[in-house]
């Protein structure tokens, strides 16, 4: 009876990992950085972004993704497509990049480089209100940490007394 079982965890455990499908991941920048990424009608956010895409077993074994295309529009309203490309997993990777030039002539790129010195301030005052609120956590934890080896001391030395003053007053 155990071959069976031992055969169909084999046969589903084949089955399973011959079928995984893997993750392109592609960070999209753009020159100057802090253009909104599009793909179709979805927003990705301001580049450099990455997103993730799933290669199936078929596109593993051709060694491509068919990837559709892109957009990035800038704070001035510049914009820059990319039709569909084919993403190289052999030559490449599952790790890959792409950077959008802003168009020449178009008028605007000073709105553009001083949106993106605003987003890079605003992020790093993001990344320092983070690492303020994971130090305030952190704070918290050691003083509850604290006040709990505190109380676990207290209720020892509550037990030493009360065992001292069973020793200097027998009962009857």
């Amino acid at each position: 009876m155990k071959l069976p079982i031992t055969f169909a965890f084999f046969m589903i455990g084949g089955f399973l990992l011959g079928g995984c499908a893997s993750t392109l991941h592609i960070t999209y920048d753009s020159d100057p950085p802090g253009a909104v990424l599009y793909q179709g009608q979805q927003r990705f956010g301001y580049t450099p972004v990455s997103v993730q895409y799933q290669v199936s077993a078929e596109e593993k074994k051709l060694g491509y993704k068919v990837v559709e295309g892109t957009l990035v529009r800038w704070a001035s309203g510049a914009t820059a497509e990319m039709s569909s490309f084919k993403a190289d997993l052999n030559q490449r990777g599952s790790s890959q990049g792409f950077t959008f030039q802003r168009p020449e002539g178009v008028p605007g790129r000073e709105t553009d480089v001083q949106f993106s010195l605003e987003l890079d301030r605003t992020r790093a005052l993001q990344r320092q209100a983070a690492a303020q609120e994971e130090q305030a956590r952190a704070q918290r934890r050691q003083a509850a940490a604290q006040e709990e080896q505190a109380a676990t001391q207290r209720r020892q030395e509550e037990r030493e007394r009360a065992d001292r003053n069973r020793i200097r007053s027998p009962s009857n």
